[in-house]
């Protein structure tokens, strides 16, 4: 199965999903982005407080 082909078969199986689990995994997946920005600022910038990361999360969402 090629890229493409793979894709339509994701949004094919999204698109059976009853709404809720397609949030669930939206917000699933929202919280890792968050999760893997956080830890790579940690490791780019190491000691900052958390005010300095939240700022940095708000610099890097705002971009």
């Amino acid at each position: 199965m090629n890229p493409a082909e793979a894709d339509k078969r994701q949004n094919e199986i999204y698109r059976k999903m009853p709404g809720e689990k397609r949030l669930k995994i939206a917000l699933n997946l929202t919280n890792l982005t968050n999760k893997l920005m956080i830890a790579g600022i940690k490791d780019q910038m190491p000691g900052l407080s958390p005010a300095e990361i939240k700022k940095q999360i708000a610099l890097r969402s705002d971009q």
